[in-house]
């Protein structure tokens, strides 16, 4: 027997709409930001943000890096979670905060349940960004 779980988002199904609507029924937060890009709230702010056609979701999630880090410094915390932490990519942006992410593929489809599990996942892995601050670079 099938459940809402097992239903599956294609990139012709998949949305703005179908995605909130599936991770509130997941009892997960979400809002729209002011670009009206949707924001799923647990511990920390992860932007899921449908590709262009909807073959993948980019789940981004920025983090204020301290004023006093150097980047030196901000490169090694980047490359100690890219090493350690497989699923989160990390890296520095051009005004020096630092962008995790992770990328699911919706090609051929994927279950809602999946996606769901993948979101929170991503999130218990960004709890363990402190592990890696050794120069305090996190804000």
């Amino acid at each position: 027997m099938s459940t809402n779980g097992d239903a599956l988002v294609t990139p012709e199904t998949v949305s703005k709409e179908v995605l909130r609507a599936m991770f509130e029924g997941a009892y997960m937060e979400t809002r729209l930001d002011n670009d009206g890009d949707l924001v799923v709230s647990e511990r920390y702010n992860v932007w899921v943000l449908p590709s262009p056609g909807g073959s993948y979701l980019r789940l981004m999630a920025p983090f204020r890096s301290a004023e006093s880090a150097d980047q030196d410094a901000k490169l090694r915390f980047v490359n100690a979670v890219n090493q350690q932490l497989i699923m989160v990519c990390a890296y520095v942006g051009d005004g020096g905060a630092f962008f995790f992410e992770h990328y699911i593929t919706i090609d051929g489809g994927v279950t809602k349940k999946n996606i769901v599990l993948t979101v929170r996942k991503f999130g218990t892995l960004l709890a363990k960004l402190g592990e890696f601050d050794q120069d305090g670079v996190l804000e």
